[in-house]
């Protein structure tokens, strides 16, 4: 009686829906975006990626070595232990880095209006898709950590999207999500409004620390946030979760973006 009231519908499109399902099947629930609009989210895991830091082989068009996506594997190579350039020369400090789906589409509208517009119901949605798709290949973690937002930032925007996305994951896996553990210490120029990677590195040199020192001895982390572009903001906070004692530290997003 109460779908007939009141009934289901898509955080996206608006459409009437009774059941909205993730690309496996399963139910998302009432705030979820049906299964229509997720059929067009192209996910990560369909692309052969590099083991670490999870970029699908050719993402990247300005690698001279890989040509841009045109096509989707079966089995997602991650597993096969192939690394794509950077990786190779050991760019990054974090052990594994993992998206759910390309930055584009319907994922990026909602990303941007969530985090911009105040479009809070785009949250729940964002959550599940995260939740619904976590990365099966993503080693073992005892601790969630969402990326900070500096405290001026937090006061105007009233919400941190990252500790959302981080707080739905811990209540799906039961581990505990850590939301004091690491701090922004000053603000920065939002990364998407920075071309170019070494700007971009220069902007999040440190921005963060750790207020309780060894806070994460022999902790294995993974850090959240909403979109991977070069890396700079999840690789400064591995530096930190390191220095102060992590054992493993991981990244997840919920979208992979192009560097610019």
């Amino acid at each position: 009686m109460l779908d007939l009231l009141f009934p289901n519908t898509c955080a996206y499109c608006e459409r009437m829906t009774t059941e909205c399902y993730s690309r496996n099947h399963q139910l998302l629930g009432s705030k979820a975006i049906c299964d229509e609009c997720s059929g067009s989210i192209r996910f990560i895991d369909r692309f052969s990626s590099c083991s670490k830091c999870g970029v699908p082989f050719g993402f990247f068009v300005s690698s001279a070595e890989h040509s841009p996506i045109t096509h989707e594997s079966e089995n997602n190579s991650a597993t096969n232990n192939h690394l794509c350039s950077d990786c190779l020369k050991g760019k990054f400090h974090f052990n594994k880095s993992r998206s759910v789906a390309l930055y584009e589409g319907k994922i990026r509208d909602m990303i941007h209006k969530f985090k911009y517009d105040g479009y809070l119901v785009f949250g729940d949605s964002l959550s599940d898709v995260l939740v619904m798709n976590l990365p099966q290949d993503l080693d073992e973690f005892e601790l969630i950590v969402p990326v900070p937002l500096y405290i001026g930032k937090l006061r105007a925007r009233e919400f941190n999207h990252s500790a959302i996305f981080a707080n739905a994951l811990s209540r799906s896996t039961g581990v505990k999500c850590d939301v004091m553990g690491l701090k922004k210490i000053r603000e920065t120029r939002p990364q998407f409004q920075i071309k170019g990677e070494i700007e971009r590195q220069k902007n999040v040199k440190g921005a963060f620390s750790a207020p309780v020192p060894h806070s994460f001895r022999r902790k294995s982390v993974l850090i959240v946030d909403d979109v991977f572009t070069t890396g700079s903001t999840s690789d400064e906070c591995a530096k930190i979760l390191f220095r102060s004692g992590a054992s493993l530290v991981q990244v997840l997003t919920i979208a992979r973006a192009k560097a610019m």
